[in-house]
């Protein structure tokens, strides 16, 4: 299969520039959800030190996020995979790129499967349901592949590690008198 991710403009429609408003992971967990949302908006807004955490993050994806990303900068023009986009098994998906949020979560989903994030942001591509993608890995919710999985995505990268998003803030001490 071709990378980077790609498609002919001749077979899909331009959406040169288009950027989904508020970026949707559905991956069925609402902290990983909410969590990738902070990962998308820091990759589209630093894509390069994101690109380059990534790389950093997920040493064995090393070469799959360079087939991901060849280029250190979004540009206008650019497209994204976006929801309705329909594709053929084995169809070229040319110059298609993956947002920052989902290429962090297929290198999740590589580093607890090891299958290569190409392959696996190949398949959203395809299917664009994450939730499905990871029951079809073989990872289910509760077990100990998914709690590996959460622990990757909810560490973040950049400016968003160690953010604990979607969670209740501990509770203040109680001041002594």
């Amino acid at each position: 299969m071709a990378f980077p991710l790609a498609m002919d403009a001749q077979i899909r429609p331009s959406t040169a520039g288009a950027r989904r408003a508020v970026f949707s992971p559905k991956t069925g967990d609402a902290r990983m959800d909410k969590h990738l949302q902070e990962i998308d908006r820091y990759g589209m807004e630093e894509f390069a030190a994101f690109k380059k955490e990534l790389a950093s993050k997920f040493s064995g994806s090393r070469r799959e996020i360079g087939r991901i990303y060849p280029k250190d900068k979004i540009e206008p023009g650019d497209h994204f995979i976006e929801p309705g986009d329909h594709f053929k098994p084995g169809e070229d998906l040319g110059d298609l790129l993956a947002r920052p949020g989902d290429a962090y979560y297929a290198c999740a989903l590589s580093s607890v499967t090891g299958k290569p994030a190409g392959t696996i942001i190949n398949s959203f591509a395809k299917n664009q349901d994450w939730g499905v993608i990871t029951r079809d890995l073989g990872i289910k919710p509760g077990s100990k592949e998914f709690e590996t999985l959460q622990g990757i995505v909810l560490g973040g990268i950049g400016k968003v590690s160690g953010k604990t998003v979607g969670t209740t803030p501990p509770a203040r001490p109680v001041r002594q008198r």
